[in-house]
């Protein structure tokens, strides 16, 4: 499982994020971006829409991440 580097110093995080992967991992095709997110959420005792926030904002944090 690949995660940015961006994310080498916030190791808490990284469960969330390869979460929502392991979803397409173990199911392909079959798999949605509702059922990452129901199994994330699910997985870490939040609410699908709090995860899918955490997830957002960490996504939005790779674009500062890159070297200029």
């Amino acid at each position: 499982m690949y995660v940015h580097p961006c994310f080498m110093a916030q190791l808490p995080q990284v469960p969330g994020l390869v979460l929502y992967q392991l979803v397409l991992v173990n199911y392909g095709e079959f798999a949605s971006p509702d059922d990452a997110e129901v199994f994330g959420a699910s997985a870490l005792g939040l609410t699908r829409a709090g995860y899918y926030d955490t997830l957002c904002a960490l996504a939005d944090q790779i674009c500062g991440c890159e070297p200029a």
